[in-house]
Order: C-alpha cells, then structure tokens, then sequence
C-alpha cells in the first residue's frame, strides 16, 4: 500500500541531475537540443512558479502586460487576462487575472481534476513554503493550528490523512494555506485558497479585500 503523502509539511530534498551521453558526440548534441526546448518551455511557462513562489509581483496591467502567454480575453480591453496550457512544476493549468482600473483585483490557476494533480499540487505548494492551515468540506473544518497545540506534526498528520479519507476525492473541498516566509516578502500573498471538486482544481489569492 503506498503510503499516504504528507500535505502540509514538506520535503525539499532534491535528486542531483545526471549527466547523460558523456563523450558520445551524437548523443551529447541530442541532449543539447533536448535541454534547449526544456529551457524555452522553462522561459514561457516559469511566472507561475515565480510568482507562486513570490519572486515576482503581478499587481498592475503593465506587470500582466509583460507576462508570456497570457492574452486579453475580455469584453472590454485591459479588464480581463487568460493563458491556457501553462505549467505549474508539471501540473497544465490554465490563468484568469481580473482588473479594475488597471490594478489587479484576482489572480487565479485551474487544473483538471485527477489524483495526481490533487497530491501533485499540494506537494508544488509545500515546495514554494506555503503551509496548510485548514481544510473545509461541507460544515466540517480540520484547523491545524489549534490540533498541534495537544499533538505532535506527525500525530496531526495522520488525522488529517484520515479525515480527508472520509471523503470522496471528488467532494469539494476548501484547503487554505498560508506562505511560510519569516522575512515577509512584499511581493507575497499572505493566504491562498486551494479549492478541488468534480472537476478541477483551482488556486486563488485573496488577500486582497476586492478578491
């Protein structure tokens, strides 16, 4: 039985690359080239880890404006933004980024609904140091902070495991997190909701009052 993987503490350990066809000639121009299109995907697809991540601030129609792939989709110029088949660390997601007068008000990554990318997203966000606060289904509410005030993070751990296991993986579900920064980094949003059902999967910051 594979064992149930951990949702809100993380692992950051990471495997060294190989280095393949050394001293083959054909070989080591294969992997060049492969590595360049690894690295023009990286380019086009890496302002969602970055921004994710908060290395990058979207607030303003000129910080939409200089982001790859995402186009203007509304009604009415400068109000509403999309990209489609972007990548969040190997999961396909598609952007929404709403404006009101040129600020942006709401900024938000769908998923397909599927088990990998529900334990795949999880474990992107525990990467980019946000932390799980509480879980929603229906009226019951699994808050962490108050159960690791009686139990250890592992105690706490397998209970949430189980009660998330009270439920059908396509049950809507409300995860919010919080961003672990102890040097509060401007460009990051305090708290993200993570909200899975049938069908998708979707992000959405809403520290901002107008989200």
């Amino acid at each position: 039985m594979q064992k149930p993987m951990r949702l809100w503490v993380g692992d950051r350990r990471h495997n060294p690359v190989s280095i393949l066809f050394k001293n083959i000639l054909f070989k080591n121009m294969l992997f060049t080239t492969l590595l360049y299109f690894m690295a023009a995907f990286h380019v086009q697809a890496s302002w969602i880890d970055d921004f994710i991540a908060g290395h990058i601030e979207i607030r303003a129609l000129k910080d939409v404006e200089a982001l790859v792939d995402v186009y203007d989709c509304g009604e009415t110029e400068h109000k509403y933004y999309c990209g489609f088949d972007l990548d969040y660390r190997g999961v396909p997601m598609n952007a929404e980024i709403h404006l009101t007068k040129g600020q942006v008000t709401r900024i938000k990554f769908i998923a397909d609904m599927m088990p990998y990318h529900y334990t795949r997203i999880p474990y992107n966000l525990r990467v980019d140091n946000y932390q799980l606060e509480e879980v929603t289904v229906g009226q019951e509410k699994f808050n962490i902070p108050d159960l690791l005030g009686n139990a250890t993070p592992d105690e706490v751990d397998k209970k949430l495991v189980e009660f998330l296991n009270l439920h059908r993986i396509s049950d809507s579900k409300l995860f919010t997190w919080i961003h672990k920064n102890e040097i509060q980094d401007r460009f990051i949003t305090d708290r993200l909701c993570m909200k899975s059902g049938k069908e998708q999967i979707s992000l959405e910051w809403i520290s901002n009052p107008a989200f």
